[in-house]
């Protein structure tokens, strides 16, 4: 059996919640894992000069954004390897997908928003857990995407479709929120 990650050409269809749960978690651990060490070094670095540029990286990063598809934020242009994926059942799959796109910034993201939350949190901002909202904002949309379905199977395709359907809104959305936060650290 060869499992592929959503929206990668395989249509074949995937038990409610067999793969995406799974995924959910893992994208949930190691993003918190991730923020936690961030906010660790930026206890560190938030009495150094990392402050004083935050207002400026924000403000490019919301640039950005507002200017998808356009621009894109510069980041590793790689996904989850397809073999790994394949070579396991799709609870495992799907754990170890999430485990590798909840690193933040390894693999492809389309918005600076991943960007922008490491940099407040190596500028002292956030909370050591701020990683499960990170989280949160990926996979809640997910689960409701795939779990709301009104069919008992959905399929990987139709379930892209449905995500990438909001990214031009999501784009300003998040670049609106980064451009708040870019003004609020240039005054505090």
């Amino acid at each position: 059996m060869r499992l592929r990650p959503l929206g990668q050409g395989d249509d074949r269809q995937v038990g409610r919640g067999e793969m995406v749960i799974p995924l959910a978690v893992g994208f949930a651990m190691s993003a918190t894992i991730v923020f936690y060490l961030l906010w660790l070094i930026g206890k560190v670095t938030a009495h150094y000069s990392v402050s004083a540029v935050l207002p400026f990286a924000l403000s490019l990063m919301a640039l950005i954004d507002f200017s998808y598809p356009r621009f894109v934020i510069p980041s590793i242009r790689r996904q989850t390897p397809r073999q790994l994926l394949g070579s396991y059942r799709p609870r495992v799959a799907g754990l170890v997908w999430g485990l590798d796109a909840g690193l933040v910034v390894t693999t492809f993201r389309s918005s600076a928003a991943s960007w922008a939350g490491a940099a407040l949190m190596l500028a002292g901002w956030g909370q050591w857990w701020s990683g499960l909202a990170y989280a949160a904002g990926f996979a809640l949309p997910l689960l409701v995407i795939v779990l709301a379905r009104g069919e008992a199977v959905p399929d990987a395709a139709g379930v892209t479709r449905r995500l990438l359907g909001g990214t031009r809104p999501m784009h300003y959305v998040a670049g609106t929120a980064i451009a708040a936060a870019a003004v609020t650290s240039a005054f505090t």
